[in-house]
C-alpha cells in the first residue's frame, strides 16, 4: 500500500489520477489509532477488490500539510479524489460504508461534490419537490375526507 510522504507527492498522485480518469481512497491514519489499525487488512482488501482506483494512505503525524489541507480532523477518514477534488468522505472504520462509497463513485452514481463547502443546489430542489408533492397528496387526501365523511 502506498504510502504518500509529502504535499509534493500527494499533488502529484491527484494530477496523476486525473490525467488517467482515475479515481483516488486516501486513507488518512495514524499509527495510535485504534480503530486506524483495526482497518487497515480490510482496507488492503478493499484494493484488492477495486484495481481500477488508486488506494493510499497518509499518516497525519507524518504529514500534518495533507491533514489539514484536507480537513481531517478525526481518523480513520477515508476521502474519495476525482479530478484532484474531494468527492466523497466517510469518517470512521465502517468498511462496508466505504465498500458502498468507492463503488459509487466507480459506477458514477454520486453527485459530485463541490469541493467548496457548499450544498448541491439539484439535490435540495429534488427534496423539496418531493416534499410539495407529498403534501399535495396529504392536502387531497384530507379534502376527499372531509367531503365524503
Amino acid at each position: 500500500m502506498r504510502q504518500i510522504g509529502t504535499p509534493e507527492e500527494f499533488n502529484e498522485l491527484l494530477a496523476e489520477s486525473a490525467a488517467a480518469s482515475r479515481i483516488v481512497v486516501v486513507d488518512f491514519t495514524a499509527t495510535w489509532c485504534g480503530p486506524c489499525q483495526r482497518v487497515a487488512p480490510q482496507y488492503a482488501e478493499l484494493a484488492k477488490d477495486f484495481p481500477q482506483a488508486t488506494f493510499v494512505k497518509v499518516d497525519v503525524d507524518e504529514n500534518k500539510a495533507v491533514q489539514s489541507r484536507c480537513g481531517v480532523s478525526a481518523m480513520p477518514t477515508f476521502q474519495v479524489f476525482r479530478e484532484e477534488k474531494c468527492v466523497g468522505k466517510l469518517v470512521g472504520a465502517d468498511i462496508n460504508g466505504l465498500r458502498k462509497l468507492v463503488q459509487e463513485h466507480l459506477d458514477g452514481k454520486a453527485v459530485p461534490a463541490t469541493g467548496d463547502g457548499s450544498f448541491n443546489i439539484s439535490k435540495l430542489l429534488s427534496y423539496g419537490a418531493l416534499f410539495a408533492l407529498l403534501l399535495a397528496a396529504y392536502d387531497f387526501r384530507k379534502e376527499l375526507m372531509d367531503k365524503y365523511q
